[in-house]
Order: C-alpha cells, then sequence, then structure tokens
C-alpha cells in the first residue's frame, strides 16, 4: 500500500531513499528509462513479481511523481506508463 510522503526532506538523499525504497522500484523505472511501457510489458519483464505488488509499486511511483500513465491513449487500460518530468531528472 502506498505510503503518504512527508512534506519535507533534510536533503536528497533522504527523498531518494523514500521514493526508491523496496526491492523492485528501481527495476521498474530502469525498464521506463529504456520506453514508456503498458502495465502487461512490464509484467512480462518481470516474471518474479506478482500482480498486486506491481501494481502497488506503480501506485507508490506515481503517487511520488516519477511516473505517471500517458495521456491520449483510445483506453485508460491500455495508457503506457511513462517518466514525468520530476522523474527525469
Amino acid at each position: 500500500m502506498a505510503r503518504p510522503l512527508a512534506t519535507t526532506f533534510n536533503c536528497p538523499t533522504e527523498f531518494a531513499l523514500t521514493v526508491l525504497g523496496g526491492k523492485w522500484k528501481t527495476i521498474i523505472l530502469a525498464y521506463l528509462s529504456e520506453r514508456p511501457c503498458h502495465y502487461s510489458e512490464l509484467r512480462q519483464l518481470l516474471p518474479g513479481l506478482s500482480d498486486k505488488v506491481l501494481t502497488d509499486r506503480l501506485k507508490d511511483l506515481q503517487q511520488s511523481g516519477l511516473v505517471a500513465r500517458e495521456t491520449g491513449a483510445i483506453s485508460q487500460s491500455r495508457s503506457p506508463y511513462v517518466f514525468t518530468a520530476r522523474g527525469t531528472l
């Protein structure tokens, strides 16, 4: 379950460790850095990851502002996950 982020951080490292904490977030971000990916593509790329954990990690990354669903797709369920401006810094 996504935890709310603190409103202030003492340094950038504290923010990074809070946002990227967990086993799978950095791996998901590595794949998304190569190209936007649909949920089903991420499932294929990460066979050791359960649906629930992938869903939770994507929600965490969206809540932290690093990842978003691409807008303009015909169906929200077929919208790929992409980096946001905050995620590319």
